[in-house]
């Protein structure tokens, strides 16, 4: 048996023994405020790499991101406002980054809040900002973390509805975090991502879409920013991301299936270009109810992407029957993060090709626009 094979059997073992669920669970998954286990039937498909996998938790998440750290843990966090633990409605100084941890994606336990809004030394410039814009009445609010392991340390960087975005960095997963960057410098960047090229330079990636330089661990802006974008039309309004693979940079972005907002299905697009800067190709389709997922690769290799509840939620096979399915913002993702396998490769002249495992993610539904 190969060193590889034996790691497969490994891992493959590890989900199914369930580490700390019971044998005689019942048939919903097990779930309390600090601890998630998948049921037998989930399990498996962890294993077979074929099927969309919901974890059923935390009550509330949005814009779920996942990691698997250089420990071998797994690591998620998302959008959680004042659903946070420890977090309050009337209190946005407590919303922050929940971090949850998994030796398997099957089982998993709550680690903390390591970093919150109130712990930055100008809090207050959030409700400067809205006061700015004309949105007093608004409350601060967190959005979009990500997690990345760069430098041998963490870092963190999300977007906010007050136009401030923030980058802060530690050593321990679990804090504590410093930031990395004067907020003046960084400013309104939606949905920020971070990218580390081939050559050791780093970007900052945000709205739809711009890449700007960064130096010194993330705490300087290198230039002006630039614009990528396909070739044809825009990639969508937010959730870009931007990863590597087979030599070609692969660009996703995040855009409602009817180009109106809150219409339709929240869809996941790419484009590729062979140069970071572009030029870029046309934008492609990849998968549909995955915007603003984010892929990861598990222990075995194999491809996930994040998706979550973004509309009304209903069943695949009632919104197959719908005849109008663009009157209204639709998604078969309940409340939770789900998991979409899928497979990314190139064609025999080097192209990139995404193929989603599930059928109910992978063609687009009839009120697409764009056609494909």
């Amino acid at each position: 048996m190969s060193s590889n094979q034996i790691l497969r059997f490994w891992f493959a073992l590890l989900i199914l023994s369930g580490c700390a669920a019971p044998q005689n669970e019942a048939s919903s998954d097990r779930a309390t405020d600090t601890r998630f286990h998948l049921q037998a039937e989930a399990r498996k498909s962890l294993i077979k790499h074929d099927s969309a996998v919901h974890l059923a938790f935390p009550n509330f998440i949005r814009d779920p991101y996942i990691i698997l750290g250089p420990d071998n843990f797994y690591y998620l966090t998302g959008t959680r406002l004042h659903h946070i633990t420890g977090g309050a409605a009337e209190n946005y100084r407590q919303e922050g980054v929940e971090i949850w941890r998994s030796p398997n994606l099957a089982d998993w336990e709550l680690l903390g809040v390591p970093y919150r809004l109130g712990q930055l030394p100008w809090v207050e410039k959030f409700n400067n900002n809205l006061a700015e814009l004309g949105r007093q009445h608004q409350t601060p609010l967190l959005w979009a973390p990500e997690l990345h392991w760069l430098d041998n340390r963490w870092y963190i960087t999300h977007t906010t509805n007050a136009q401030q975005a923030v980058i802060v960095a530690s050593d321990n997963i679990m804090g504590p975090y410093k930031e990395t960057t004067e907020p003046a410098a960084l400013g309104h960047r939606h949905d920020p991502s971070l990218f580390r090229d081939t050559d050791g330079q780093s970007y900052l990636l945000y709205r739809a879409c711009e890449l700007i330089k960064m130096e010194n661990q993330f705490s300087t802006i290198k230039g002006d920013p630039i614009v990528i974008s396909p070739s044809d039309r825009k990639i969508g309004h937010e959730g870009c991301y931007l990863i590597r693979h087979a030599g070609k940079y692969i660009m996703l972005g995040t855009a409602w299936s009817t180009d109106s907002m809150r219409k339709g299905s929240y869809n996941l697009y790419y484009t590729t270009a062979d140069n970071i800067q572009g030029p870029y190709g046309k934008r492609q389709w990849l998968g549909r109810f995955l915007g603003h997922g984010t892929p990861f690769k598990d222990k075995n290799g194999n491809w996930w992407m994040t998706a979550f509840l973004n509309g009304k939620y209903i069943s695949h096979e009632s919104l197959t029957a719908l005849e109008n399915q663009h009157d209204n913002a639709y998604t078969i993702n309940p409340q939770g993060t789900t998991l979409v396998p899928f497979e990314l490769s190139t064609d025999p002249d080097g192209n990139i090709v995404f193929t989603i495992k599930d059928a109910r993610y992978r063609d687009p539904g009839p009120e697409e626009v764009q056609q494909f």
